[in-house]
């Protein structure tokens, strides 16, 4: 996950490509430290959309640092688990 367009270290955000999907998709999202200790975040933003011509569904998620005074100058990751029915082809 990058800073978000804020600026700030308290926020993260991340793009998601995936293969045309309908919307609205099932979606798990969590935001963990890559050293596996650090500050706790929390999505606060999931949003679903097509792109390309509705060839890909993108999936854009914002997270904010939900500790008040702890630094959050780590490299964050972003796990999912998105289930969702493809777009029929036409």
């Amino acid at each position: 996950m990058v800073p978000g367009q804020d600026g700030g270290d308290h926020v993260r955000q991340a793009e998601i490509r995936l293969p045309p999907m309908q919307l609205d998709p099932i979606a798990t999202v969590t935001v963990v430290p890559q050293q596996g200790v650090g500050t706790v975040f929390g999505v606060y933003s999931l949003k679903f959309g097509h792109v390309n011509g509705k060839t890909e569904t993108q999936v854009v998620v914002h997270a904010a640092n939900v500790q008040s005074g702890v630094p959050s100058d780590f490299d964050f990751f972003c796990s999912y688990v998105i289930v969702g029915k493809r777009l029929a082809n036409k």
